[in-house]
C-alpha cells in the first residue's frame, strides 16, 4: 500500500518561505528521489507543507536518509519543522490530468 510523508515547515520569514521553497525544489530530487509524487504547499506567508506519497513502507523508511539531507540543506531557513505519515486510502487523479500524463511519456 502507498504511504504519505507530510511534513510542516514554519520558517522565519516570507523571504524565508521563498528561499527555502527555491532550495527545496533544486535539492530534492537529488537527496530524495524516492517519492512516487511530491507535492509543496504554502498554507500560510510562514508556512510551508510537503507531501510525499511512496511506493510501500519500506521504500518511505529508505527514503529518511535523503530526507535528512534535505532538512540540513534548508535549515536556516526553517524555525520549525514535524512530520507525520501513514497509509494513503485515496490517492485519484481526474481522467483528463491521466490523459494529459500519458501523452508526455
Amino acid at each position: 500500500m502507498t504511504v504519505a510523508r507530510i511534513t510542516s515547515v514554519e520558517l522565519h520569514s516570507e523571504e524565508a518561505l521563498d528561499e527555502f521553497s527555491k532550495t527545496f525544489n533544486a535539492i530534492r530530487k537529488t537527496f530524495n528521489p524516492e517519492p512516487i509524487s511530491c507535492t509543496g504547499i504554502q498554507t500560510a506567508p510562514t508556512s510551508y507543507m510537503i507531501v510525499a506519497v511512496y511506493e510501500n513502507d519500506e521504500v518511505a523508511q529508505s527514503a529518511l536518509p535523503g530526507r535528512e539531507k534535505v532538512v540540513e540543506h534548508v535549515a536556516k531557513y526553517v524555525k520549525d519543522v514535524w512530520h507525520m505519515e501513514g497509509p494513503v486510502y485515496h490517492h485519484q487523479f481526474s481522467d483528463e490530468f491521466v490523459k494529459k500524463l500519458s501523452q508526455t511519456v
